[in-house]
């Protein structure tokens, strides 16, 4: 149960896909998208939700490949968020908290894991649905850190560059289905997830973070893989569904101009990942290699600069 709920957290700090094989997928991020029809090729990046230093780590491939398109796409438009809306969605209806979800001990259990982790209590924070508090938590102080999170470096980097941005999916349509999952699961699921962390769980060691870093799909598949039998057709509708959809955006968009992608690193690959529908749509999606990088302090420096 505890792999389960850490494999519905990976899912979203990732933002939300894993469709991988166990193929020789080379160790990169970064994907060259050619058009069959000619012209100058668009590019393909996985990203993370994490602001860890390990993620920051870039070919300076990604930063010149971002600068060279038309336009720049996400899963969601950034600037197409209602923080009225999401609040609502984010929340547990009527008077549903997690104190009638959960019996005194986990209750106690929770509010003293959550205190520690977000400097506030479920007090504050019990209207919220336990999967959305599993990834506050599991973010911890990052989440109230001044440095940009990964992918929303990437989006100031494209609004500094003059970038039209765009969504390839809608917010609503992913929170609808995150919330597939019955609250009382959800609420059982946060328990035994943050008691793990909180008895020595050290996030910087994470194998989530080193897979990132080392830029291997194939290992993140695995680690993705624990206990996930309970989430078959969550899996389904809340990745495979969702990588058709955001290849159909990238290709609406390429009719346009070049563009710069920027989705959760496994949203990438496997027979129904986002580079193998359109290889087989007719695009030529080719690895983009680099032994040069640029040093995570000089890439989150670029934030600072966006924000003056």
């Amino acid at each position: 149960m505890v792999d389960s709920i850490k494999y519905i957290a990976s899912l979203v700090l990732l933002f939300l896909g894993f469709q991988l094989t166990a193929q020789n997928t080379p160790k990169t991020l970064l994907w060259r998208i050619e058009n069959p029809a000619g012209g100058k090729p668009s590019y393909l990046y996985g990203t993370m939700h994490t602001n860890d230093d390990k993620a920051f780590r870039l070919m300076d491939s990604v930063i010149i490949a971002l600068k060279t398109c038309d336009n720049f796409a996400e899963e969601v438009n950034l600037d197409s968020l209602n923080p009225t809306g999401l609040l609502n969605e984010i929340q547990m209806p009527g008077d549903t908290t997690l104190e009638t979800l959960l019996s005194p001990k986990d209750y106690n259990l929770l509010d003293s894991i959550v205190t520690k982790s977000l400097g506030m209590g479920l007090e504050m924070m019990g209207k919220i649905k336990p999967i959305f508090l599993a990834v506050l938590a599991e973010q911890g102080s990052d989440a109230q850190s001044k440095d940009a999170f990964l992918d929303l470096q990437l989006y100031k980097i494209a609004r500094r560059e003059n970038k039209p941005v765009y969504g390839l999916e809608k917010i609503e349509d992913q929170l609808k289905l995150l919330n597939n999952i019955p609250l009382k699961k959800q609420a059982q699921m946060l328990v035994e997830a943050l008691n793990e962390s909180n008895n020595g769980k050290n996030n910087e060691m994470d194998p989530l973070i080193k897979y990132y870093n080392d830029r291997d799909l194939n290992a993140l598949y695995k680690y993705s893989q624990a206990d996930t039998m309970d989430f078959e057709n969550f899996s389904r509708d809340f990745v495979t569904k969702r990588n058709y959809v955001m290849a159909s955006g990238i290709q609406h968009i390429m009719k346009t101009g070049t563009v710069f992608v920027a989705v959760g690193a496994l949203h990438l690959a496997g027979p129904e990942g986002i580079i193998n529908i359109l290889k087989k749509r007719g695009y030529n999606v080719q690895p983009v290699l680099s032994k040069n990088f640029l040093e995570p302090k000089d890439v989150k420096a670029m934030v600072k600069d966006t924000d003056k």
